[in-house]
């Protein structure tokens, strides 16, 4: 308040000076200049007294002093940006730390996890077949080749394609399995026995009809039948030395009734292991293998047409074979 009544006094005083020295063309008078020269005096005292006036009404610089003591306090008082910054690093890298080390115990347990099951799965799946007597030898490679070269030539005998199917089979018990061929179904069709001898397959005589070989567990032996018109052939043999080597090779007179009209069992050539025989004597050698129809007894199984032929699967056959 004191400032502004000062400060109107000098203006006044001013604009009543400038209204005098304006009234007048002439210089001014000295009671003008002792006027002017006590104005000036009044308002340099004024602007000091107001000056001092004004620092004692305005705190600004201790407030701003005090303010400026008070925040370093303050901040003193409160951790540093770099103290904040290390401990959040170090906060950071501890909880890392963490993170990893519970990844890491995941990632083995799913490992110890993923290696059971793998285990498990691996233990699941059949076991190797047990290889055969003779090892070291390549026979399944073998019996491929020889597969492949039965069906090119049979197929060319037959004039086309052929309804191929195999079997592997041990029909001596000697461990290692000899290879069946059939080329079908219907009376013309055959069985071939391959056997594996000496590093090499050998294709033996014997020859089932209708596709089919018959084996017999408790004697060791396989064979086949045949008939026509009452006239039955019976061949029963064993594979020796890579071959087939016959117990019995029979043909006769087996069933009268179905015999041509006129014949009779003894115009019909009986015979027995390659010699001539007698009705009796044919019907005794063959009686023991043969049921009433002239069929192989029951204790005969089937084999020959197992699986169809192609060297992918005579190859997986041969190296999975068992005769279970």
């Amino acid at each position: 308040m004191k400032r502004s009544r000062v400060l109107g006094i000098t203006v006044m005083m001013i604009a009543a000076m400038m209204a005098g020295c304006s009234s007048q063309d002439s210089e001014p008078a000295p009671d003008v200049l002792a006027s002017q020269s006590s104005v000036e005096s009044s308002v340099e005292s004024s602007v000091e007294i107001s000056t001092e006036e004004s620092k004692e009404e305005s705190p600004v610089e201790s407030s701003v002093e005090s303010s400026t003591e008070e925040s370093a306090e303050e901040s003193s008082s409160e951790p540093s940006e770099e103290t904040t910054e290390q401990s959040s690093k170090e906060s950071s890298k501890q909880v890392s730390e963490q993170t990893s080390r519970q990844s890491s115990e995941q990632s083995v347990q799913k490992i110890i996890k993923v290696t059971t099951t793998e285990t498990v799965q691996e233990s699941s799946k059949p076991a190797e077949s047990s290889q055969p007597a003779i090892a070291g030898t390549p026979w399944q490679e073998e019996f491929v080749n020889a597969a492949e070269k039965y069906y090119n030539e049979r197929s060319s005998e037959l004039g086309g394609s052929v309804d191929m199917m195999f079997q592997f089979y041990d029909l001596n018990k000697d461990g290692m399995p000899e290879l069946l061929m059939s080329d079908g179904e219907y009376h013309l069709s055959r069985c071939r026995v391959l056997v594996y001898y000496n590093t090499k397959v050998h294709e033996t005589d014997a020859a089932g009809p209708f596709g089919k070989i018959y084996y017999n567990d408790s004697l060791n032996q396989f064979g086949y039948t045949d008939g026509y018109f009452g006239v039955r052939s019976v061949w029963i043999g064993t594979i020796t030395d890579g071959q087939a080597q016959a117990v019995l090779d029979a043909s006769g007179a087996w069933d009268a009734s179905a015999l041509p009209q006129g014949g009779t069992v003894d115009t019909v050539r009986n015979t027995v292991n390659g010699r001539d025989v007698s009705n009796q004597e044919y019907v005794q050698a063959v009686s023991g293998y043969l049921e009433e129809n002239g069929s192989l007894r029951s204790d005969w199984i089937p084999l020959g047409r197992q699986y169809t032929y192609s060297s992918e699967n005579v190859k997986n056959a041969a190296y999975g074979f068992s005769n279970e």
